[in-house]
């Protein structure tokens, strides 16, 4: 019976140990949570807003089909791969003439026409407008706009909300009234953070460190994640199989 005299000591024990467990594991949780874009961004050896040194590297998504039929075909599918969109291809800008909201005292409103969206505000004495070039967003609970003036990109004042079926402020944007009607327009976005963006929303937005969004393609592909993929194709076509393994990347391992 000694032995289980012991028990509620061994109990105890295990029990703390699986204290320290969880709690180390919660630190580690929060540290990950902590860690901000940037950092990851550095450390990481993938990213999607990594730079790719040269076009030819990049095959496209119907290469990668030829072999990955089943999830080149389930990756179309994913909010990844419609993250973004040229504005004038966005379903959503496509399904509403007009769109419309209100933030006092200013009025806002995106009209569709041939030739594409145009995004405004007005605050009954002024008016403001301007020509939307991409969608962010696959609107499964909003899409915001982006737009450029004097040779910088601006993320829009308000957003399209799902359940609203309207504009209401973006996210991150301040609830307080803009000082000119040109800031109640949008936001300007740094070079950076525009890089950033695109880079999350678009493929192949930066070629050999040269930015340049009129050549992305619109949303996630698979390349974007898993690395260019032209030495892959080429080392599996030859039946170089290791080779060709060793050289797409793998964000699993």
């Amino acid at each position: 019976m000694r032995p289980l005299a012991r028990l509620p000591h061994w109990t105890s024990l295990l029990a703390l140990s699986l204290a320290v467990v969880g709690n180390l594991q919660s630190q580690n949780r929060k540290t990950e949570i902590s860690e901000t874009t940037e950092d990851r961004i550095e450390v990481s050896p993938w990213w999607p807003t990594k730079d790719v040194a040269d076009a030819a590297q990049l095959v496209g998504n119907t290469e990668c089909a030829k072999c990955h039929t089943d999830k080149a075909a389930a990756q179309a599918t994913t909010p990844m791969a419609h993250a973004g969109a040229r504005a004038a291809h966005a379903e959503i800008l496509r399904s509403y003439e007009k769109l419309t909201g209100e933030l006092s005292p200013y009025r806002y409103e995106i009209a569709r026409s041939a030739t594409g969206s145009a995004y405004s505000v007005a605050d009954g004495a002024q008016k403001v407008s301007a020509q939307l070039e991409w969608a962010f967003g696959i609107a499964h609970k909003g899409q915001t706009y982006i737009y450029s003036r004097d040779g910088a990109y601006y993320e829009s004042r308000v957003s399209f909300y799902t359940t609203l079926h309207s504009l209401a402020l973006t996210t991150g944007h301040l609830s307080d009234s803009p000082s000119s009607i040109d800031a109640a327009l949008g936001r300007r976005m740094d070079s950076r953070e525009t890089q950033h963006c695109f880079g999350c929303h678009t493929s192949g937005s930066t070629i050999g460190g040269r930015f340049d969004p009129s050549h992305a393609t619109p949303g996630v592909t698979c390349e974007q994640c898993h690395g260019p993929g032209a030495k892959h194709v080429a080392a599996m076509k030859a039946g170089k199989i290791e080779e060709g393994r060793r050289a797409i990347l793998n964000p699993q391992k």
